[in-house]
């Protein structure tokens, strides 16, 4: 029974050490409000939220303490930006390692600018001209997924945390990194669906001007395909480096909870908590960004949303126009950077999935045997209630037993043994 006990695993101690890496899906932009301290200008550049899943699965770690837990995901980052987090924690390990990592590699950003929101188009032409674009940006990200560039890239950084971010394998057992796929955008597209003639609202004062792309099966098509490729690509090609890698495919449970589900009031769903990605509209808890100079991603929508606000304004005859190219007041037409860099982004509730797949990892790894942490704290036993043993009426009546004889002294060295006390024992 004690070894048997002995055996236990108990997940919930283990790991007691977590380095979350990765980029905007990491780091949560837009998912409730900044992690503390809130005023970190850090914290404030890589959009670090306390809705994203590390956060949230650092709380299902009772076990890991604060001093424990490395959150230096940043939103914008590619995977040769990885470098720079692996600075920010000096020669700190962990036993368990969270990545999510290459949207921004394979262009998304842009394809979502342009294949959704592109307003700057529509100025100059119709909707042959804004589809265009978007083809563009999609043949682009394309490529990018489809060719091996940024696959061997991503193989070297992986190699670097087994080397350099994971704990030595211990007498608990082996440490674990955990790569997170993406979620599809849309559900399976089909001709003459609702999303077919949808077009994403910009913000509903500029909307009164410009029109953002009609969303059409095959742009939804194209981006949920690019979206499996990653996914699969991770899969075969990067988990496939080390036993101590695990996947989570975190598609699947978003599976109705996507823009254009069926039976949705709007295709967008902004503010709809059945819908799990951010647009535009959504309401955020926070609306504080703090641009990184150095983040291409962070740039391009800064651009997008003043050059929204300037357009908007010249065509309302210059209305809100503080003369530098920015909306302002009532009047403002921008829909705000942080809003456009945290569209198609997991809301807190996207989030929370994520967390507790990792969390069923976790537990998994252990179940496997990878880890095997001893039951110390064992519970008091229950005490054996002992009660008078009933007569049995058949049995013989019990006697006393008879008195053993007493042995013989036993005589000390040089004595004689006839003789004890001076009396002859042995007459």
């Amino acid at each position: 029974m004690a070894a048997a006990l002995m055996q236990q695993r108990q997940a919930t101690q283990w790991p007691t050490s977590y380095i979350a890496l990765g980029d905007s899906y990491a780091a949560g932009i837009g998912a409730g409000k900044y992690v503390e301290p809130r005023d970190d200008p850090e914290t404030r550049l890589c959009k670090r939220f306390d809705g994203s899943y590390p956060s949230q699965l650092k709380a299902m770690l009772g076990q890991v303490p604060d001093d424990k837990f490395d959150f230096v995901a940043c939103s914008g980052h590619e995977l040769k930006n990885l470098t720079s987090q692996f600075d920010k924690l000096g020669d700190k390990r962990a036993e368990l390692v969270t990545l999510s990592i290459s949207g921004n590699d394979f262009s998304f950003g842009p394809v979502v600018e342009h294949c959704i929101y592109n307003h700057r188009a529509r100025l100059i032409g119709s909707d042959t001209s804004i589809a265009g674009e978007c083809q563009d940006h999609l043949h682009n990200a394309t490529l990018a997924v489809f060719e091996d560039a940024v696959w061997i890239e991503f193989e070297g950084m992986v190699k670097r945390i087994l080397a350099e971010r994971l704990a030595p394998d211990s007498s608990w057992g082996k440490s674990l990194l955990v790569i997170t796929g993406y979620a599809k955008f849309f559900p399976k597209p089909e001709e003459g669906d609702e999303c077919s003639k949808y077009r994403f609202p910009l913000n509903p004062a500029a909307d009164t001007f410009f029109l953002s792309n009609v969303v059409t099966v095959g742009t939804r098509r194209t981006i949920n395909d690019l979206v499996d490729e990653v996914n699969r690509r991770i899969q075969d090609q990067i988990v496939k480096l080390s036993d101590r890698i695990k996947f989570v495919g975190i598609d699947g449970g978003f599976e109705n909870q996507r823009f254009c589900e069926a039976g949705r009031k709007t295709p967008e769903g902004a503010n709809d908590p059945e819908v799990w990605f951010t647009s535009l509209n959504t309401k955020l808890l926070e609306d504080n960004f703090a641009p990184d100079a150095n983040s291409a991603v962070d740039k391009a929508w800064v651009e997008w949303a003043d050059a929204l606000a300037a357009d908007t304004a010249k065509a309302s005859d210059g209305g809100g126009n503080d003369g530098g190219g920015n909306a302002g007041g009532d009047d403002d037409f921008r829909p705000g950077e942080l809003k456009a860099a945290s569209s198609f982004h997991p809301k807190t509730a996207g989030h929370a999935k994520t967390a507790a797949s990792v969390k069923d990892t976790l537990d998994q790894w252990v179940a496997d045997g990878q880890v095997i942490v001893p039951v110390t704290d064992f519970p008091e036993p229950e005490p054996i209630p002992v009660g008078p043993i009933p007569e049995d009426e058949s049995s013989p009546p019990q006697t006393e037993p008879s008195p053993e004889p007493r042995p013989d002294p036993i005589p000390k060295p040089n004595q004689d043994p006839c003789h004890s006390h001076g009396i002859n024992i042995c007459i």
